[in-house]
């Protein structure tokens, strides 16, 4: 074999959705730009009404991937998950957040979007778009 050869490694196969794999281990400019992308709901809101910080904080975040606390990270994830299933299930981001902003009967006449502040909210939200 000459020295100029050049040996190559196998390519690794990636699996469809692979870079969609989120975890408590995701870089949080990545999480906040993909629930900035799916929601379609302004920085102004997600920083104040769901994870209750400044816009510039959660700017901040997305724009130098400064690292959310723990806490955080686990929220963005499932309301991830929960924005994921309404949008399975209403199949726009408008119509998800037109049903986001009136009562549910199912969450004891909470307003969803005003419960999406605590892990707890969003978890039931989930819990109730999976029996709709």
């Amino acid at each position: 074999m000459s020295k100029s050869a050049v040996i190559e490694r196998p390519k690794k196969k990636s699996t469809p959705g692979a870079s969609d794999k989120l975890s408590m281990n995701s870089s949080s400019s990545f999480v906040l730009r993909k629930i900035i992308a799916l929601s379609g709901l302004p920085v102004t809101f997600l920083a104040e009404k769901v994870f209750e910080v400044t816009p510039k904080t959660l700017t901040k975040y997305r724009d130098h991937n400064t690292k959310f606390p723990a806490l955080l990270m686990e929220h963005s994830l499932k309301f991830l998950e929960m924005y994921k299933t309404g949008l399975e299930l209403f199949g726009t981001s408008d119509k998800f957040n037109s049903w986001l902003s009136k009562p549910g009967i199912g969450l004891g006449f909470d307003i969803p979007a005003d419960i999406m502040n605590t892990y707890r909210g969003v978890e039931r939200i989930f819990e109730e778009l999976k029996r709709i």
